[in-house]
């Protein structure tokens, strides 16, 4: 009964591997984007980059982790394993920890979260029993799902013109890095907004969509990947041996740490040998520690973790080891971690110190339209709760006159006009929506707000100034 019950685990280990290759398979059949030709149109370059680099890494720790999950479910099952045990790997799909930081408005609104939900739901359900995805059938029900949903959700016209301004604020972003034709691709956007273009604007919309769920759905699969893989390594565990006597202590390389040093037991006790059995957690697990060797003579030895976790390997009869004899031998390697990248840095500083000389040169033109853009903003507000007064009758009195008084502050902003006003807003928006900023960062940001926008948010302000925009160019 025995002998069928292993034969059993080991058909089902082989269903297994070959589940991880149709998954990988699946998952690797086209880029995430690629298939979206308006989404990677308004992706900023530098945007484009970071999000092709963000899929290519999302492809090799998925794969690491179906060799890993493989691997530790044989030992776990059969207690040994034919095969290469590769812990750098196993460390490598259990730290990875890398994330795509986007903070544009639309990806962070509800309708927005609600689409991701109700796309991701079953895939991800079928992906946490069994590995599969197949990511061709996946994309083929993307457009309906998108369509059913919206159908759903904007129950009127107010609703669609709020997301539409979201998604254009998003396609603003790419504005930034143009230059001579920034007002064509400003007027292309502004004009998704009008009712002859809804077709345009929906596929436009679905694309962006689309683009950022297939992403966010991979990283989901590896925190998922990263649970089963937690779960298995408390449940096996690594025999660490060495031709010589001594106690072997993991512990912290923090010499002020109150964290006491774990012993692990040499069960050779009396010989000229050491043989330590530790949970492959107990190892994984530790942040900043270190293996230390004391030997019988007094001599004491220090391996880096990393380097020991990367050691482990199966012995000839399939059982996980780690070779403590090999690298207490083994010459320390001299790894220079010291080297900054301080082009990135200097890259940085003056992108900043452009931005602090364009407010300069700019804030007080720019206070100048956004408190025409005030005024308009009140007058429509005033006409669609349909109050007429003295400000709104003087307003539509002089109404021409403003119109081209503003134009023509609008055209002396920059060679782009409006376009290069809006990318002057964009600029402070994007610096804002990093999560980590240095001092001079937040100060021109606070003086952004406090004299342009007038204590408005950044993210509120871009979107009240695209509304704004849209208003002038199309409903004058």
């Amino acid at each position: 009964m025995k002998k069928l019950f292993l034969i059993f685990i080991v058909c089902v280990f082989s269903l297994y591997s070959i589940m991880f290759s149709y998954a990988d398979f699946e998952s690797k059949a086209a880029n995430p984007m690629s298939d979206l030709p308006l989404a990677l149109k308004f992706e900023p370059s530098e945007n484009l980059k970071v999000i092709n680099n963000y899929y290519d890494q999302l492809e090799i720790i998925l794969a690491e982790q179906r060799q890993s999950l493989n691997t530790l479910n044989y030992i776990y099952y059969l207690g040994s394993y034919n095969g290469s045990f590769d812990g750098s790997g196993i460390l490598h799909s259990l730290k990875w920890d890398y994330s795509l930081e986007e903070n544009a408005p639309l990806f962070n609104s509800d309708i927005y979260k609600g689409y991701y939900s109700i796309r991701t739901e079953k895939p991800l359900k079928q992906y946490q029993t069994s590995e599969v995805f197949d990511y061709p059938a996946f994309n083929n029900v993307s457009r309906p799902e998108f369509d059913s949903y919206i159908k759903g959700v904007l129950k009127d016209q107010n609703s669609k013109e709020q997301l539409v301004i979201l998604m254009q604020s998003k396609l603003i972003d790419k504005l930034v890095e143009m230059g001579p034709d920034r007002t064509a691709l400003l007027d292309e956007i502004l004009s998704l907004r009008q009712t002859a273009n809804n077709s345009k604007s929906q596929e436009t919309l679905f694309q962006l969509f689309e683009s950022r769920v297939r992403l966010q759905l991979y990283r989901q699969m590896v925190e998922m990947n990263k649970q089963k893989l937690e779960k298995l390594i408390k449940n096996i565990g690594i025999v660490i041996t060495a031709d010589r006597a001594g106690e072997l202590l993991l512990q912290s390389k923090d010499a002020q740490s109150k964290e006491k040093a774990v012993q692990i037991i040499n069960v050779l006790k009396g010989e000229e040998r050491y043989r330590g059995l530790i949970l492959l957690n107990e190892l994984y697990s530790k942040e900043n520690y270190k293996l230390s060797f004391k030997e019988e003579n007094g001599s004491l030895s220090e391996i880096e973790l990393e380097r020991a976790i990367a050691a482990i390997a199966m012995d000839e009869k399939g059982f996980a080891k780690l070779d403590l004899e090999g690298l207490l031998i083994e010459k320390q390697e001299v790894i220079n971690k010291a080297s900054v990248n301080t082009t990135n840095s200097n890259i940085a500083d003056d992108q900043l110190k452009s931005l602090e000389l364009l407010y300069m040169n700019k804030t007080k033109a720019a206070q100048v339209i956004i408190k025409e853009l005030n005024r308009y903003s009140i007058y429509l507000e005033l006409k669609d709760k349909k109050i007429s007064n003295y400000y709104t009758r003087s307003f539509e009195e002089k109404q021409k006159l403003w119109k081209k008084d503003l134009d023509s502050k609008l055209n002396a902003f920059g060679i782009g006009g409006m376009a290069d006003f809006m990318a002057y807003i964009k600029q402070f928006e994007l610096l804002d929506r990093q999560i980590y900023k240095v001092d001079r960062e937040k100060a021109i940001i606070a003086k952004f707000r406090n004299y342009d926008m007038q204590f408005r948010k950044t993210a509120e302000g871009s979107l009240w100034i695209t509304n704004m925009l849209f208003m002038l160019k199309y409903i004058q």
